[in-house]
């Protein structure tokens, strides 16, 4: 493997002298075709902080080095498909599982190098956190200079949304790029911190069984109507009903019924704001059986029951109408 690059010429794809270093921005770059195939896509998310997403498959071995120009700042890894090799001033090396956090605190004494291998297919990002606003700490609590934490739904969850609003290159989804990109950053901070704290409260579930859990929630929002129960889903997805209910729990902080529940209930209060279905329709197009008993969930949700809030949203429809014809 030839000798680390800097990061920066790993990236140097993007022309940062054209761009005002307060905006927000988003480009997309695709890679040489002699190094891999694929993309890197940079986004500023606010003057101290720049999310990369990296997806490209290698077509040969090659290595950078993770430091910086700028001294102190901060590296948030995260692996999705494959884990990251990185080294620190060849001494010490680590594996960043997938669905596990990292953290490097750049440090230009002990270099960290992150090894990509040929004909391996990559998806991660990286956060860089400069130094003047880092306000985490970390530089006090880190045992290592590289650490990583533990494997956790939430965060899983929260990256593959960012994978798959990053695969849709629609303009107004540079917004939701910055917002979920903060989200992560904060969970890979929160899940970081637990285990520095030594919090116990990390799911015990596999890698694998993490997903089927990821897969069932999906499936649920895909089709709340079905009617679900725990042992239809674990002989479905082939996972243990003490695993799937752990899963839940961690992800959603709920059980089965009462998540299933929830999103039935979520799915009427959007039928009854967008269309014209009768309240009973409604409560047997989401899955339930009991228009009282639904109206009863309802209200105890939104405070009104569901005749109420439909006339109230109406209402407030018209005011909006009214008061635009108004101004014009």
């Amino acid at each position: 493997m030839q000798p680390p690059q800097n990061i920066n010429s790993f990236i140097d794809l993007f022309e940062e002298d054209r761009v005002n270093a307060n905006c927000y921005y988003r480009e997309q770059k695709e890679l040489p075709m002699h190094q891999a195939v694929g993309k890197i896509e940079k986004s500023r998310i606010n003057e101290s902080l720049e999310l990369y997403f990296f997806d490209f498959k290698t077509t040969k071995d090659f290595c950078y080095s993770l430091n910086t120009a700028i001294k102190g700042s901060t590296f948030f890894l995260y692996a999705i498909s494959n884990p990251l090799h990185v080294e620190i001033r060849q001494e010490k090396h680590f594996d960043l599982q997938k669905h596990r956090p990292g953290v490097y605190l750049c440090d230009q004494k002990n270099q960290a190098v992150l090894s990509l291998f040929r004909e391996v297919h990559y998806q991660f990002f990286i956060f860089v956190l400069s130094p003047a606003k880092e306000k985490v700490g970390f530089s006090q609590q880190l045992p290592y200079r590289f650490f990583v934490g533990s494997m956790d739904l939430k965060l899983m969850a929260l990256a593959q949304t960012l994978v798959e609003i990053h695969n849709d290159l629609r303009t107004l989804n540079t917004i939701k790029i910055h917002g979920f990109g903060q989200l992560m950053l904060a969970g890979i901070i929160g899940n970081i911190n637990d285990k520095l704290n030594k919090k116990n409260n990390q799911t015990s579930l596999t890698e694998r069984e993490l997903e089927q859990v990821s897969a069932i929630s999906k499936q649920i929002l895909k089709a709340p109507e079905t009617p679900y129960s725990v042992n239809f889903l674990c002989r479905a997805f082939g996972i243990a009903p003490s695993k799937l209910q752990e899963g839940l729990k961690s992800l959603h902080n709920r059980t089965l019924s009462d998540y299933v529940r929830n999103v039935r209930v979520e799915k009427a209060e959007q039928l009854i704001k967008t269309t014209d279905l009768t309240i009973s329709e409604i409560v047997y197009t989401v899955g339930l059986t009991s228009r009282s008993y639904f109206c009863k969930i309802f209200k105890k949700r939104y405070a009104y029951s569901p005749r109420e809030y439909r006339q109230r949203h109406n209402a407030e429809v018209g005011d909006g109408m009214g008061t635009a014809t108004l101004a014009i």
